[in-house]
C-alpha cells in the first residue's frame, strides 16, 4: 500500500572511519511519479569497517523512500520532513528524519518487504535505524521471516521517550530462506500522543573486520608518538603472562587439619590453626597451606607476609571459609581485610630523572644509576604539581594528592648503561604516559615485594548478621598490597546464611600497589553494603600496573569492577569479565522502598593511564568520565583506555581526558558525545570525543581479544629473538 508523502530524506551509516567523520555521497534519484525528489545518501565503507563487498548491496538497503513502505493505517497518517537532526542527539552525522504524524491511533506500523538472492541461508545482516518518539507505548523495531512461519520475529525495543534512540537488530537468516525473504517493521505504541521521527534506517551484510586503530601489520608504537595509537596491553598478568601460575605446584604442602587441628566443620573457631600453617610455611620460605574440604570458621584474620605462601582448598564447591570479624579493632589501622598478604614499606625517595620520559617509551634517563641493576624492581612517578593539575584543568578538583609523589609505573629494569651521560636504564614494559621533569620525575627502588603468592581453589564469605556493615566501612574480603607475580584463582564468595543471600560485608578482592597479578576464574556477589564511603566494591584496583582480571564475574555490587584512590593505575586488563546488577544506596535505612540507583563498574579515581575492558560482558555498563568533586575530587578517571569487543545490555560511558577507545560492542548504548553537558558535568573537559568504531559489531571484530593476540605476538617474537 503507498502513501502520499510530500517529501523524503534519509541517511544511511554504514560506518565509522576514525576520526569519526562520514564520508558520502549523495544520488540523486529520478523523478517519481508524483515529481518529488529523493535522496539516498550511502555512507562509504572505511577499510576497517568493510562488508561483504566494497560496494553496498543497493537490493539489501532500506532508504528514504517511504513510498515503497506499508502502514496498517494508510489513512491516518503522512510523513514530513523533520529537517536535520543534531548528531548530538543521534550520534548520527549530517543526517535528516522524516516525522511520522498519526492522527488519533493507538499504534501504528510502518513495514517493507526486502526480498533479494543476496539473502542467503545463516548470512549475518544488521538492522539499524535512529528513532525519536514522543508516543507512551515505545517503538519496536523487528525483522520478520514470511515464508518461514515458525521461525519468531527478532526485535529491539526502545522503551524511553522524547529522545533519539540508536536502535540496532543483528540477526541471522534462518537456513529455510529459499529465497531469501525478509519483513522489516518499525511499530509505535500509543501513537496517538505524539510524532514518530524515524532516521537512517539501513540493512547491511557483516563480515570479519578490523579497526584502522589495529591493522594486521600493527606494531607497538615509537617514543614519543603523537598520533591515536593503541598500546600494547600484553604484559598484563602474572609474569607478564609468560607462564601460568602454577609455581605452587613445587611447594611443601602444610595440611591445616592434619597437621594443625583446623576444624573442617566450622563449629570450632580455625583461625589459631590456619595462621600456624601459614608461619610455619612461612619459616621454610613459603608452602602450600592446604584447607581440605570442609567449611571452616574464622573468627579473626589470616596474615600473609613471606613469599611463596599459597593458600589453597579443594574447589570452591568442597572447601569454605566463613569469616565471623568484623569489629575495626580487630583489624591492622586502615587495612580492613579478612585474609591480607602484605609486602614490605617502599621507600620515601627516589633517584631524579636526567630528563624527560615520552609516552611508549623503555629507556630512562637517570642522574645516578648506583643504587640500579638488572632485574631490580622500581616504580616511576612524580609529584602532582600545581603544572601537573593545570594541564589536566583539574584546579580546585585534584586536592587530596597535591604536591605529594606518586608510583605511576611499576617496572623491572632489564639493562643499565653507566657509560651513557647521563646513564640510561631499559625497562621491561613502556610508559602508559609522559613522565616530565618538571614534576620531580624520579624512581624508587623497591627491594621488598611479596611475590610468588596465591588464594585458589576455595571459597570465602563474611557477611555478618549485625549490619554493622555500614559503620565499619572500607572492609574487603580479600587484600593484597606491595606484591608481584601473585594470583587469585577459583576463589568465589557465598551465603554463608548469616544474613539471607548477602556474600559479603563490604568488598571483595583489593589490590594496591602491586604489579603483575593475575585474578582468574573468580566470582564475587552480593555484598551487604553498597552505599558511600566505599561500599560495595568487589574487584576493586588501586595504584596497581598490569594486573589481569580474567574470566571473573561480578554480581549485584555498587562497583563490580572498579579501579580507586589516587593516581597510579595503569597497564591493566579486564579480560571475559561479565559484570551485571550494579546498584548504589544512600545509607542503610532513609532510601525509599530501598531498591538505590542504577550504577556500573568503572573507573573511579584519578587517572588511570591506558587500562583495557576486553571482550567483557557488561550488563549494567562501565564508566570513564570527569567524576569532579565526587570521592574527594576524583576529577578526570581516566586516559587512553580501551573498550574492545565488549557486549550486553548496559551502557558504556566514554568520556576519558584525552583520547578513549571504544572499539566494537554488541548491545551496548555508547555515550561519547562531548559537546552537550550531562549530568554532573561527567563529559566536562573531555574533548576531543573518543574514538568509536563498529558500534554492533563487535561480534564480527578482528581479532576477539585484543590482549590475547598482542600477548600471543610478543610471546612469538620473543622465541623468534630466542
Amino acid at each position: 500500500m503507498r502513501v502520499n508523502v510530500v517529501r523524503k530524506h534519509l541517511v544511511m551509516e554504514c560506518g565509522k572511519i576514525q576520526n569519526k567523520r562520514y564520508t558520502a555521497f549523495l544520488f540523486m534519484c529520478r523523478y517519481f511519479s508524483r515529481a518529488y525528489f529523493t535522496f539516498l545518501a550511502i555512507a562509504c565503507l572505511s577499510p576497517e569497517m568493510a562488508f561483504a563487498d566494497s560496494t553496498p548491496q543497493k537490493d539489501l538497503i532500506v532508504n528514504g523512500d517511504f513510498e515503497k513502505w506499508s502502514s496498517d493505517s494508510p489513512d491516518n497518517w503522512t510523513v514530513t520532513p523533520a529537517g536535520r537532526v543534531n548528531r548530538a542527539e543521534t550520534g548520527y552525522r549530517g543526517a535528516f528524519a522524516c516525522e511520522v504524524l498519526v492522527d488519533g491511533k493507538e499504534s501504528i506500523t510502518l513495514e517493507q518487504e526486502i526480498r533479494s538472492d543476496f539473502l542467503k541461508p545463516d548470512q549475518q545482516l544488521i538492522l539499524q535505524c535512529a528513532i525519536k518518539s514522543t508516543t507512551q507505548g515505545g517503538t519496536t523495531l523487528s525483522v520478520k521471516f514470511p515464508e518461514q512461519p515458525d521461525v519468531q520475529p527478532l526485535q529491539v525495543q526502545s522503551i524511553s521517550n522524547a529522545i533519539w534512540q540508536r536502535m540496532r537488530l543483528p540477526f541471522t537468516v534462518p537456513k529455510s530462506a529459499v529465497p531469501g525473504r525478509v519483513l522489516i517493521s518499525i511499530s509505535a505504541r500509543n501513537a496517538k500522543e505524539g510524532p514518530l521521527l524515524v532516521d537512517a534506517v539501513s540493512l547491511e551484510p557483516c563480515i570479519p573486520w578490523r579497526s584502522s586503530l589495529y591493522p594486521e601489520s600493527w606494531t607497538p608504537p615509537a617514543p614519543g608518538t603523537i598520533e591515536n595509537a593503541l598500546h600494547d596491553f600484553s604484559y598484563a598478568g602474572y609474569k607478564n603472562g609468560i607462564e601460568p601460575p602454577n609455581t605452587f605446584l613445587q611447594l611443601k604442602q602444610f595440611n591445616v587439619v592434619d597437621a594443625f587441628k583446623a576444624d573442617p566443620n566450622g563449629k570450632n573457631d580455625s583461625t589459631d590453626a590456619i595462621q600456624k600453617a601459614i608461619d610455619a610455611a612461612a619459616a621454610v620460605n613459603g608452602g602450600n597451606v592446604f584447607l581440605p574440604k570442609g567449611t571452616y570458621r574464622c573468627n579473626g584474620p589470616l596474615f600473609i607476609k613471606t613469599s611463596n605462601t599459597v593458600i589453597s582448598g579443594a574447589g570452591p564447591e568442597k572447601t569454605r571459609i566463613i569469616f565471623t570479624s568484623r569489629d575495626a579493632d580487630l583489624f591492622q589501622r586502615e587495612i580492613h581485610q579478612q585474609v591480607l598478604f602484605c609486602g614490605g614499606e617502599w621507600p620515601d625517595s627516589g633517584i631524579p630523572l636526567a630528563a624527560d620520559v615520552p609516552e611508549y617509551s623503555t629507556t630512562i634517563s637517570v642522574e645516578d644509576p648506583g643504587s640500579l641493576k638488572p632485574g631490580g624492581d622500581v616504580a616511576i612517578g612524580w609529584k602532582i604539581t600545581d603544572d601537573f593539575v593545570n594541564e589536566h584543568g583539574m584546579q580546585g578538583v585534584w586536592q587530596e594528592f597535591n604536591g605529594k609523589w606518586q608510583p605511576f609505573f611499576q617496572r623491572t629494569v632489564v639493562s643499565i648503561d653507566k657509560n651513557a651521560s647521563p646513564a640510561r636504564s631499559t625497562i621491561d614494559v613502556p610508559m602508559r604516559y609522559p613522565a616530565k621533569q618538571r614534576d620531580s620525575a624520579s624512581l624508587i627502588v623497591i627491594p621488598n615485594y611479596l611475590e610468588g603468592c596465591g588464594l585458589q581453589d576455595l571459597s570465602i564469605s563474611d557477611a555478618h548478621p549485625e549490619g554493622k556493615q555500614w559503620s565499619d566501612v572500607r572492609f574487603s574480603i580479600v587484600g593484597m598490597y606491595r606484591a608481584k607475580d601473585c594470583w587469585m584463582r577459583n576463589v568465589n564468595s557465598f551465603a554463608s546464611g548469616a544474613d539471607g543471600e548477602c556474600h559479603l560485608q563490604n568488598n571483595g578482592f583489593r589490590i594496591e600497589n602491586c604489579k603483575r597479578v593475575t585474578i582468574e576464574n573468580c566470582s564475587l556477589a552480593n555484598p551487604q553494603n553498597r552505599g558511600p564511603v566505599g561500599g560495595g566494591y568487589l574487584f576493586e584496583i588501586v595504584a596497581s600496573s598490569e594486573v589481569l582480571v580474567k574470566d571473573c564475574t561480578g554480581t549485584n555490587g555498587r562497583h563490580n569492577f572498579i579501579q580507586n584512590w589516587g593516581f597510579g593505575t595503569s597497564g591493566c586488563v579486564f579480560l571475559r569479565c561479565h559484570s551485571t546488577g550494579s546498584r548504589t544506596f544512600p545509607d542503610q535505612n532513609t532510601e525509599p522502598d530501598h531498591k538505590g540507583w542504577a550504577a556500573c563498574s568503572e573507573f573511579h579515581h584519578s587517572l588511570a593511564m591506558v587500562c583495557l575492558v576486553d571482550s567483557c560482558v557488561l550488563d549494567d555498563g562501565w564508566l570513564a568520565g570527569n567524576r569532579g568533586q565526587w570521592s574527594k575530587g576524583a576529577g578526570h578517571t581516566s586516559t587512553g583506555c580501551v573498550f574492545w569487543n565488549c557486549s550486553g545490555k548496559g551502557t558504556i560511558y566514554s568520556w576519558q581526558y584525552g583520547t578513549g577507545y571504544v572499539l566494537g560492542t554488541t548491545g551496548l548504548s555508547i555515550m561519547t558525545t562531548v559537546s552537550d553537558a550531562v549530568a554532573n558535568d561527567l563529559n566536562k573537559g573531555t574533548a576531543p570525543e573518543d574514538i568509536t568504531q563498529g558500534e554492533e559489531l563487535g561480534k564480527f571484530l578482528k581479532p576477539p581479544s585484543l590482549y590475547m593476540d598482542q600477548l600471543m605476538s610478543r610471546n612469538n617474537n620473543a622465541k623468534m629473538t630466542d
